[in-house]
């Protein structure tokens, strides 16, 4: 998660193959663009059944 705090833009656990990273990338980028606030940092969270 991104924020003006200087947290991390992706924080996770786990791997991912360099495919699934640019997906995730790919989202994240997209989320961001549903605000016009720059204050307003989206987050995006992925959960699994695998664990």
């Amino acid at each position: 998660c991104g924020s003006s705090q200087h947290l991390s833009p992706l924080v996770g656990r786990g791997t991912l193959s360099d495919e699934h990273a640019g997906v995730i990338s790919v989202l994240a980028q997209q989320a961001a663009k549903l605000t016009s606030d720059p204050t307003d940092t989206p987050v995006v969270c992925l959960e699994s059944d695998s664990g």
